[in-house]
């Protein structure tokens, strides 16, 4: 942009103008393209900001515009941008698109007139030579107004990539705003005409936010997993186990904790509760269907064979 901008007032400067020479920006910057100096830089289009080849080239036809303004020769042809800048107030600015929109003026004085365009870095200058009609206690001021203004509305994009009910900005709005640019005479610091000098409109631009609609997921309730339930017979060890059916044979309840290593009775176990006596299983906690009756049942070694027995009536169940 600022090599547009340098560019631009490069092909200006040095502009000379006699009494009712007219002069039009456009075909003193144009064409916009590399060849000519030009780069691709922001400019707007259809209420977007968009990269073409002499981009900024406004901001040197809205500076030579204010200087034309101020050494008070008539200007003809001025058009504003569509959306608002931000280098100069309200209507006092000068948009070039094509042929459509141009900066034209005509020098309107007795004598000749030079253009001097400088622009380096950030900044641009221009300077109107001529020689000066205008008494020593008469000064010029130009002042602009808003006259309304109109809010941005909202653009909504619906994603279902998104989870419902999240919102995101993609690009904030412009205000939109209509304007005047006022001409005010001074003569010895005492306001004597004013006159306005033009009219602008510039647009409104939407706020575009993305909705999401996708659904949020609802966890499924989860069960506790069950543990195995211990077998009776040649497969007891220790473990645990789920609850059976209502038939013979059958475990009944959950949590099993067996013991498979055979103790011997001691004293000190013998006082402190649970005796394991040699060649018994402990397995307090099984209980087993036997002739109709939930029985509470052992394991004991029968010589080679483990064999369950009703802890109650040591009767042998297998």
């Amino acid at each position: 942009r600022c090599a547009n901008v340098e560019n631009g007032a490069s092909l200006i400067n040095g502009t000379l103008l006699y009494p009712g020479d007219s002069f039009s920006v456009y075909s003193k910057v144009a064409p916009f393209t590399a060849d000519n100096g030009y780069h691709l830089a922001g400019s707007y289009s259809n209420g977007q900001t968009v990269q073409t080849y002499g981009g900024g080239i406004c901001q040197v036809s809205t500076t030579l515009y204010n200087a034309v303004l101020r050494a008070e020769l008539n200007v003809t042809e001025r058009s504003n941008h569509s959306m608002t800048v931000h280098y100069v107030p309200l209507s006092a600015d000068a948009a070039i698109s094509g042929t459509d929109k141009d900066l034209k003026f005509t020098n309107n004085l007795d004598h000749p007139v030079y253009i001097q365009g400088v622009a380096g870095g950030s900044s641009i200058t221009f300077t109107i030579y001529g020689k000066e009609y205008r008494a020593s206690n008469r000064k010029v001021e130009y002042v602009s107004e808003t006259v309304s203004t109109r809010g941005p509305s909202e653009k909504v994009i619906k994603d279902n990539t998104m989870e419902e009910g999240k919102r995101v900005v993609e690009s904030n709005g412009r205000t939109g705003y209509t304007a005047r640019l006022w001409k005010v005479v001074y003569i010895d610091g005492k306001e004597t005409k004013r006159t306005q000098v033009n009219s602008s409109s510039y647009m409104s631009t939407p706020s575009v936010v993305r909705v999401g609609t996708k659904k949020k997921e609802v966890p499924k309730p989860t069960t506790q997993k069950k543990d195995e339930t211990a077998k009776a017979g040649d497969k007891t060890e220790s473990g645990t186990g789920t609850t059976g059916n209502k038939k013979d044979g059958r475990v009944l309840v959950e949590g099993v904790n067996m013991l498979t290593k055979h103790t011997k009775p001691s004293a000190a176990n013998q006082n402190g509760g649970i005796v394991h006596q040699e060649g018994y299983i402990d397995a307090s906690n099984v209980m087993l269907m036997h002739k109709g009756q939930a029985t509470r049942v052992g394991f004991k070694m029968d010589g080679d064979k483990k064999v369950r027995f009703a802890k109650k009536t040591g009767e042998v169940i297998d």
